[in-house]
Order: C-alpha cells, then structure tokens, then sequence
C-alpha cells in the first residue's frame, strides 16, 4: 500500500476532462460528464448516504484515489476511476472521478488495504485477497488481463497476513512466512504506471513534481528472510522471474505464486518495478529492476531473485518508492538505498536526514513516535503535523493521515479529488475528509 508521496504538477483547480460513455451504456446515462439521473439505482450507489459511524481505522493511498476501512470492515475509496479503482462495479459510467467517499461493492469483511498506481486490493479477514481497477500486467491475480471494476477474487492466494500493491504488481506475506507475488515487475506497458519522483506535499506551498505510489507494509516486530543458498538474508530463489514463479514471462504472472527462496518473511512491499520481503530476524531481500540501486546489494544490476540487502539486519518496517527502498530500524532510525526523488542514495544502505524517532514510514513521509508527521522536501524535512495521527498513507501527488479519533485529512494534488474533500482543488494543508 504504501506509495512514494510526492507532490502533483496541477497546483491550482482542475478538472478532469469528461470521458465518453463506452459501446452498450445504458441510455439513462446521459451526456458525457452528466451524472446518471435520479432513481436509476447508479446515482443511489454513487451518493449512498454517509455510514453513521465513519470512523476509519486503515487508510491506503495509490496514484490518484484513496481508500479508508471503516471500523465494520467496509471499504470506502474516492478520486480516480479511469480503470474502476474505486469499485463502483459499472464500467459504462461516464464519471471517471469522485470527490467524496463511494462505497466498494461487495466487500464487507476488509482487514487491510493496498493501493497501487491504479488498482486496488484488500486483504480479508480470511486470509483471502480481492482487487480491482487497472490489470493490464495482471496486478489482480485473477487469471486475466482484464480491468475489474468490483472486487475479483486473488486465485492461488491463502492465509495472507500482509499485503502491498505497487505500479503494476502485487505482492502478500503468508502466515507460513512464504510470499507470492502476482502482477507484472517488468517495465509497465502504459506511461502512468510509471511517473518520475519528486518532493512529496508541502504543508506551506502547493505541491510540485510528482512521484509513483508504491506498496508497504509496517509490521510490529522485526524480521528474518532466510534460505538455504543464502542464510544471511535469502535464498536464491530458482525461478528467473523477478515478480512472480510461474511459467508466465519474467516479471509477469496473472495468479498468485510463490517467491522460491523466502522463508520466515512478515512483511512486503512492492516498487515500480522491484519488490523486497522483511524477515523475522530483521534482514531485507529485493529483487527486480536495480538501475538506481533500490535492490541495495551494493550493485545496480538487475536481479531476477531475492538478494540480500547489504548492513540491514535490525529493519522493523520496509516502504519501496519507484526507485527507491527505505527500511525503519528498531532504534527508530530510517535507512534508504537507491534513487529516492531527486537525492542519489546510492546502491548501499545511508541514514535519511532527519529519519530518528519515527513510528512508520509512507513514501517520502514519516509518523514520528509522538504521533507527529513530517515529509521530505528537497534536502529538508517539513513538519506537517505536530501530534496525533496514527497512521500515514501517501499516493503520487497527495498524502493523508488518520488522527488517533479516527479522522481523515490529505493535502497535496488534487486533480481527481483523491483528497475527497468534494472539490478538484489542490490543498498545500491538510483538509478534512467530507462525509
């Protein structure tokens, strides 16, 4: 879930441009950019009357929507919908945005969520997945290659306990301690699963650059990945896809399959086009696209396997950028490795500036153990918020938090209305989600 936070190029008010209505839209759908008319049963589905009991208790932000669990386990997503993201489950809509919360069909027992450029995924109570939106490198593990715009089942995907989404992969950490991984690690087909990073949203001037949204996963303890081949961190997995272990081509795979050589694994967290596990022990292993050195192996060859990630044996949480990697360490302190925004890290693990007493890591901000939030801007770090937030989730141009009340705000980009604020209009403060 976790994204590269950054800010987007349309700093003032935007709209976005009214799509057509597809082959075979219902009649009753109107004019492009008209909003289907009352008692058509869509426009109920669209503007459903908000929960009495709004309280999130989980927030993930992708490219340009965002998605918070509500404490009864349902999902509520707004912003971008090219690719049904959202999962109002009508691909012959002619709104390709929504500025406020829409409920996601057919979901109920949501227990955590994923967000990548353009799809989304919840991981259920169960141990079972569901995704939805773009799948055009098979992000939603469903056997095909087709946009979902509802909830579709992860096939081969079991007992997660962990889940992360990134440009056009996916990737859970199973109660068993193995990971598999579905999607596409290899160069995305479309131009905007991609963007270049940048600075992430400033608190004082409207936000500028913009950055790919990626996966993460903040687990509570630290971790160990291990393998026969290479007991320092990983296995050498035998397959050669960098993504995925099935038959499809590198980097690709359409359904859930196992990462050979990952064992004792408790978190993970997929890039733009690379992905690293969080083993027990607190060792990190990476694998895929490595041109920046986000593998940190001390090298910028591309590896189709798990490596190990070189100095870093007491990470707690991990957090990939499009190419970049940052690893929280027990004593509170932040560690980064590749290309993160405009600063070259490098192959090997260095310390972030200003990275000490934080509590979680989302992009290119950070949750500081007193509950305050700061983000990284250029060379500096900006505070954000002074106290009380409990939770952190940045997307391409935007970013949120959610207060230990239970409360929404986002700031940053704004072109979709990914701050569900009800308007198009970019925010350089945080602003309350609108119900």
């Amino acid at each position: 879930m976790l994204a590269q936070a950054a800010c987007g190029s349309g700093a003032g008010p935007s709209e976005a441009t009214p799509t057509a209505l597809p082959s075979g839209a219902p009649p009753s759908a109107g004019p492009p950019g008209t909003p289907p008319p009352p008692g058509s049963g869509i426009a109920d589905r669209l503007t459903p009357p908000p929960p009495a009991d709004h309280r999130v208790d989980r927030l993930a932000a992708g490219g340009h929507h965002t998605c918070a669990r509500l404490a009864a386990g349902t999902v509520w997503c707004w912003g971008n919908n090219d690719h049904g993201q959202l999962g109002w489950g009508e691909p012959t809509l002619n709104m390709p945005t929504r500025t406020l919360p829409t409920r996601v069909l057919d979901l109920t027992d949501a227990e955590d969520l994923a967000l990548g450029a353009e799809h989304s995924c919840a991981r259920l109570k169960d141990g079972t997945a569901r995704c939805w939106g773009a799948n055009e490198g098979g992000q939603l593990g469903d056997g095909t290659t087709e946009d979902r715009y509802h909830p579709v089942a992860v096939q081969g995907l079991a007992g997660a306990t962990t889940i992360a989404a990134g440009a056009s992969a996916t990737c859970a950490a199973l109660k068993d301690g193995s990971v598999r991984c579905w999607g596409a690690l290899a160069e995305p087909s479309t131009p905007s699963a991609q963007p270049t990073a940048s600075a992430p949203p400033s608190p004082s001037a409207q936000p500028t650059g913009t950055a790919q949204p990626t996966g993460t996963a903040q687990p509570t303890a630290s971790a160990q990945p291990t393998g026969t081949a290479q007991p320092t961190a990983s296995a050498q997995p035998t397959s050669s896809a960098a993504a995925v272990a099935d038959a499809a081509p590198v980097g690709q795979g359409r359904t859930a399959s196992a990462v050979p050589g990952l064992a004792g694994i408790t978190a993970v967290t997929v890039g733009g086009t690379h992905a690293c596990a969080l083993g027990k022990e607190g060792k990190v292993a990476c694998w895929g696209a490595n041109a920046a050195g986000q593998l940190g192996d001390g090298t910028t060859e591309a590896r189709p396997r798990p490596v190990p990630v070189k100095g870093i044996s007491t990470a707690v949480a991990i957090d990939a950028g499009p190419t970049s990697t940052c690893a929280l360490l027990r004593d509170a302190r932040v560690v980064c490795w590749g290309r993160l925004g405009e600063q070259v890290l490098g192959p090997s693990p260095k310390p972030l500036s200003g990275g000490s007493s934080v509590a979680e890591i989302d992009g290119h901000c950070m949750r500081g153990t007193e509950g305050a939030v700061s983000c990284k801007r250029g060379d500096g770090i900006e505070v954000v918020e002074e106290s009380g937030v409990a939770h952190i989730a940045s997307g391409e141009g935007h970013a949120c938090f959610l207060t230990t009340a239970g409360d929404v705000r986002c700031w940053g980009s704004n072109t979709s209305g990914q701050l569900g604020d009800g308007s198009k209009l970019a925010r350089p403060t945080p602003t309350p989600l609108r119900w």
